[in-house]
């Protein structure tokens, strides 16, 4: 954990291999997603508040995470099409959702928690948008000739950008 503003450093250790973190909006923490399990951790501290086993049941390989625009929901992705909905602090499973996939790198909340982008995992250089309480796909975002590497909702969530390993945004 860096604090950039006074230029110093603590030393923060999870029990795997951290695969993603987030800021939880308007805190001082974050959340870390490890193997097979998370943790909640205070950001002046540097210490883990809370510790989650089995994150969201899955097992994760390649885990995907993102959090909605006020900290109480997240998503969670085993890597091959399997998304979870949590509410963060109980724990407690709200939905989920099966997507097609050949294997997921990243997935987003938009900021109103009621549509879900991933990148969509056919090997298309595709972003998929779904509309989280119907399970549905509405649509494929096309324009990325490689593989699309990460994607991020406007505050508003009018906008989404994209960048590939095509160099294009």
């Amino acid at each position: 954990l860096h604090d950039l503003s006074g230029m110093s450093d603590h030393d923060t250790y999870a029990s795997f291999p951290v695969h993603a973190v987030r800021f939880i909006p308007n805190t001082l923490s974050f959340v870390s997603l490890q193997h097979t399990s998370g943790s909640l951790w205070n950001a002046t501290t540097g210490r883990p508040v809370k510790r989650y086993d089995a994150v969201g049941g899955l097992d994760i390989s390649t885990p995907c995470l993102a959090l909605s625009a006020d900290g109480r929901l997240r998503a969670t992705s085993d890597g091959a099409g399997k998304v979870k909905f949590h509410d963060w602090m109980s724990g407690k499973e709200v939905d989920r959702l099966q997507v097609e996939s050949r294997g997921l790198n990243d997935l987003e909340l938009s900021p109103d928690g009621k549509l879900l982008a991933t990148d969509a995992g056919l090997g298309d250089n595709t972003i998929a948008l779904w509309r989280i309480a119907e399970g549905k796909r509405l649509r494929l975002l096309r324009g990325h000739e490689e593989p699309v590497r990460t994607f991020a909702f406007s505050p508003k969530g009018q906008l989404l950008a994209s960048g590939g390993a095509d160099y294009s945004l």
